[in-house]
């Protein structure tokens, strides 16, 4: 009976994300009805909500202690890019993963790590995560520079003073900046 680790990972608000933290963990387990039956324990399910572009996460230091102590069998994620989106820190997980004597396994992508092929597979997944990341970062960058430049709000605290209204961006809010006014005339009289 294996015993089965489930590794689900967000990287922003849950709310905006295609498939949550408990949507993932809801596909894995049916997952695991489908290919073991009842012949399946859940050993433990990781969960972090932050960037696969590093290794300082929680719940993955977490699992891969885990793992060196061989406290489960199987790791089974949504999508490989959930583990990492870099494809040398996901090939240096898979290996000590394997050292282990765990395997890995993604519900949505066919490939098995005890094959040349599996592994060579497993490696364009990761690939093609770092690209679609990169590519991610790029659109961002491309959409904020072209919400400031048309005087849009591109995000981050709004200024002390200031509101942020729909359809309008920055708006001041006069209650506050009364006091901001009065700072500034402060400032510039020397007190």
């Amino acid at each position: 009976m294996p015993k089965v680790a489930f590794y689900t990972r967000i990287s922003t608000d849950e709310d905006h994300q295609k498939y949550s933290l408990d949507a993932q963990k809801d596909r894995l387990e049916a997952y695991c009805k489908s290919q073991y039956g009842d012949d399946w324990t859940l050993h433990k399910v990781y969960r972090d909500t932050e960037s696969g572009t590093h290794m300082n996460r929680p719940g993955l230091e977490e699992m891969l202690y885990d793992a060196s102590v061989k406290a489960f069998d199987v790791l089974l994620v949504f999508r490989v890019d959930r583990l990492s989106r870099k494809v040398r820190e996901l090939a240096q997980m898979v290996d000590e993963l394997t050292k282990n004597g765990v395997i890995l396994k993604s519900i949505t992508e066919p490939f098995d790590t005890a094959s040349a092929a599996g592994k060579m597979m497993l490696q364009m997944l990761g690939v093609f995560a770092e690209f679609e990341h990169a590519t991610i970062v790029e659109r961002t960058k491309v959409g904020m520079e072209k919400k400031a430049k048309g005087g849009d709000w591109v995000g981050g605290q709004v200024p002390y003073g200031y509101r942020l209204e729909p359809g309008k961006g920055l708006v001041v809010n006069e209650d506050e900046a009364l006091l901001v006014r009065k700072v500034f005339k402060m400032y510039a009289f020397g007190r």
